[in-house]
C-alpha cells in the first residue's frame, strides 16, 4: 500500500538524562508492579505523512525489540502546536511498556472542530494500514484536554466501526475538553469489553470537572470504570503541581508517575491482559500515601469539586455542545 511506502525509516529517540528523570529528591518512589516506572523496550519512531495534508506528520512510536504483534495505544494530544516532544516522558513510558503508540496531529487554525477530529481519525487509520505490527485487536484511545474531547468519538470509530479491541480495549480521558459528534447513543453502543477511565487534576484551571464527569456517568459500565482525582503536593525540593499540563508540558516526571503512569499501566493491563492483579492495583489506587501526599483519590461517584468560575472552559459555556445533558 501507499502509505507503507511513505513510512519513514525508524529513528532512535534517546532517553532523557538521569538528571532530568531524578525529580524530587526528597521523594521516595514506590517500588514494584504499580511504580509507575518505565519498562524494558527503547522507543524508535517513525513518521508518515499527514493523509489530511497538514505540515505535521504523524508519528509512529515502537517498542524496539518487543516480541510479536503488540497492542496500539491511540493518543490524540492537547489544542496547540502538533509537537509530541511536548509529551514525550508519557510516551516513552506507553512504548517502554510494550505498546505501540500513535501520535497524529491537527491543526489549531483554519479547520472546524469537526474538521480536526477527522485529522485526528485520518491519521489514526493511516498508522494503522501502515504498521502491520500492530495488533488491532488490543487498542486503546487516549486523549488531553482537546484529544480527551475527542476520544469518544474516535473510540466510537475504532471500536465500533471498524471492529479494533475485540482482545481488549481501553478508552482515557485525561482532563477533557468539550465533546463534539458523539452522542449518548453511540456512548452507549460502545463495546462491553472496554475498560474506561478518566482522570483530572486539582490544580486545573483550564477545562472544567463537570465536562469529564459528565461524559464519565453517560459512558456503559464496560469491563471496569474508574475516575481519578489527582492531588498536588509539596515535597522537599520540588514542587507537585497537579495541573492541566500533567499529561504534557508539566515538567515532573515524579508527579506523572504517580498519578499518572501508574493508573494508566494497570488499566493497559487490565483492558490487554484480563489482569486480575491490575484490577487489584486499581483498587487500591488511592490508598498509597508518601508521608503526608497522597497522590491520587479514586471515586466511585465523581462530583464537582470547585466552582465553574474557577476554569478557563466551564460546563455552562454556550460553547459546550452537551451541557443540556447535566446541570449543577
Amino acid at each position: 500500500p501507499a502509505c507503507r511506502a511513505a513510512l519513514g525509516p525508524a529513528q532512535p529517540t534517546p532517553a532523557a538524562s538521569p538528571a532530568a528523570a531524578s525529580g524530587c529528591p526528597g521523594l521516595a518512589l514506590p517500588e514494584g508492579p504499580d511504580s509507575g516506572a518505565d519498562g524494558p523496550y527503547p522507543m524508535t519512531r517513525r513518521s508518515l505523512p499527514d493523509p489530511a495534508g497538514g505540515r505535521d506528520p504523524v508519528q509512529i512510536f515502537a517498542p524496539e525489540g518487543a516480541p510479536g504483534p503488540r497492542p496500539v495505544i491511540f493518543f490524540a494530544h492537547g489544542y496547540g502546536p502538533n509537537h509530541w516532544q511536548g509529551y514525550e516522558p508519557l510516551l516513552r513510558h506507553l512504548v517502554s511498556r510494550g505498546a505501540f503508540v500513535v501520535f497524529a496531529p491537527f491543526a489549531m487554525f483554519g479547520q472546524t472542530n469537526d474538521q480536526r477530529y477527522d485529522s485526528l481519525w485520518q491519521g489514526f487509520r493511516a498508522a494503522a494500514q501502515a504498521e502491520p505490527r500492530m495488533d488491532l485487536s488490543r487498542v486503546a484511545f487516549l486523549g488531553h484536554s482537546f484529544g480527551g474531547g475527542a476520544a469518544p468519538w474516535l473510540a466510537y470509530q475504532g471500536l465500533v466501526k471498524q471492529g479494533w479491541g475485540k482482545n481488549g480495549a481501553l478508552l482515557m480521558l485525561l482532563a477533557p475538553w468539550y465533546a463534539h459528534r458523539v452522542t449518548d447513543a453511540e456512548l452507549a453502543a460502545l463495546p462491553a469489553n472496554l475498560v474506561i477511565a478518566a482522570e483530572v487534576y486539582d490544580d486545573d484551571r483550564v477545562n472544567d470537572h463537570r465536562i469529564a464527569i459528565e461524559l464519565y456517568r453517560h459512558l456503559p459500565a464496560g469491563a471496569g470504570k474508574y475516575f481519578f482525582l489527582a492531588h498536588s503536593g509539596r515535597s522537599p525540593g520540588c514542587r507537585l503541581d497537579a495541573d492541566h499540563a500533567t499529561p504534557g508540558r508539566n515538567p515532573s516526571l515524579p508527579l506523572k508517575r504517580l498519578v499518572l503512569f501508574r493508573p494508566l499501566d494497570a488499566l493497559l493491563a487490565l483492558a490487554f491482559d484480563g489482569s486480575a492483579a491490575a484490577r487489584a492495583d486499581l483498587a487500591r489506587m488511592g490508598s498509597l500515601r508518601l508521608a503526608a501526599y497522597t497522590p491520587l483519590t479514586l471515586e466511585a461517584t465523581p462530583t464537582p469539586q470547585a466552582p465553574q468560575s474557577q476554569f478557563r472552559y466551564r460546563w455552562n459555556s454556550p460553547k459546550n455542545p452537551r451541557r443540556a445533558e447535566a446541570s449543577w
